[in-house]
């Protein structure tokens, strides 16, 4: 029995390693100014035109990667789904998380290759980016429920 435990805890480690290293990745895709790569790399630039040339696919885009962004988050740190822990600052750690990484990425945006000010359209990408963040942890809280 005791062998049983602690090959879990191992697995359960490794596990959140995995998941760490994917989170890292997510991020790094995340804050990646892609157009930046764009204006210098022409076929790139083809590419992203091709796959986000419209803005429904610029929003599926945001959502896409806010919904891998926060599910990763809560499968990594999942005591932040529950109000009774860390003092109830649970649901503020994540997303205080995914609204610093967000703010993050339109910044880096906005310096590497935009060059203007902040723009309506970069208020309307964040709000995206939180109400994906925001389905996520429902989904989390709802599905825990239904568990217990």
């Amino acid at each position: 029995m005791l062998c049983h435990m602690v090959h879990l805890k191992h697995h359960t480690s490794k596990s959140n390693g995995w998941l760490l290293a994917g989170l890292v990745g997510l991020v790094a895709a995340a804050l990646f100014p892609y157009g930046w790569l764009a204006a210098h790399w022409p076929t790139f630039d083809r590419f992203t035109g091709f796959i986000f040339g419209s803005e429904a696919a610029h929003v599926a885009g945001h959502v896409g990667l806010f919904v891998l962004l926060g599910t990763a988050v809560l499968l990594i740190f999942p005591r932040w789904r529950q109000r009774r822990t860390l003092s109830g600052f649970g649901p503020f750690l994540y997303f205080g998380l995914m609204t610093v990484l967000g703010v993050t990425q339109e910044f880096l945006q906005i310096v590497s290759f935009k060059h203007r000010p902040i723009a309506p359209n970069d208020l309307f990408d964040l709000a995206v980016d939180l109400l994906a963040a925001g389905v996520v942890y429902v989904g989390f809280i709802r599905f825990g429920r239904s568990r217990d």
